[in-house]
This record gives structure tokens, C-alpha cells and sequence, in this order.
């Protein structure tokens, strides 16, 4: 997936997720700081949702193969 005009695989995108959630629990930003990191959260979401989205098609596609050819 493409995030920031960077491809990362979901891991990366989940690793990402964990280190805003930290630094916004744990640290001191500013308001400004602070939206910037839900932002990019929230993409970084929105994301690792149409990729697990991907995946489920594809599974229900290739099931539905499977199933085809008994």
C-alpha cells in the first residue's frame, strides 16, 4: 500500500499505528501536533482497511474458484 508517497505492507502500517498511538498517549504535544498525528492515524486506518478489504475479496474470489471446481 502507498502511504505518504511510501509503499509499506500492512505490518509496517500496523508498527506505524502503534508509535502515534504511544505518542499520543505518552507525550506531550501540542494541539497542532497532536492533530497531525490523529491524521495521519486515521489515514494510516482507512488504509490498513481497504488492504484487509483487498484481502477478503480475494479470498472470496479464490473460495469461490475452489468451490467451482468440485
Amino acid at each position: 500500500m502507498k502511504f505518504e508517497e511510501e509503499e509499506i505492507n500492512i505490518e509496517e502500517a500496523f508498527k506505524k499505528l502503534e508509535e502515534i498511538a504511544r505518542k499520543l498517549e505518552n507525550e506531550r504535544n501540542g494541539l497542532d501536533e497532536s492533530l497531525k498525528l490523529y491524521k495521519k492515524g486515521i489515514l494510516l486506518c482507512k488504509a490498513c482497511e481497504e488492504e484487509l478489504n483487498n484481502a477478503k475479496l480475494y479470498i472470496k474470489q479464490f473460495d469461490g474458484e475452489e468451490n467451482l471446481e468440485e
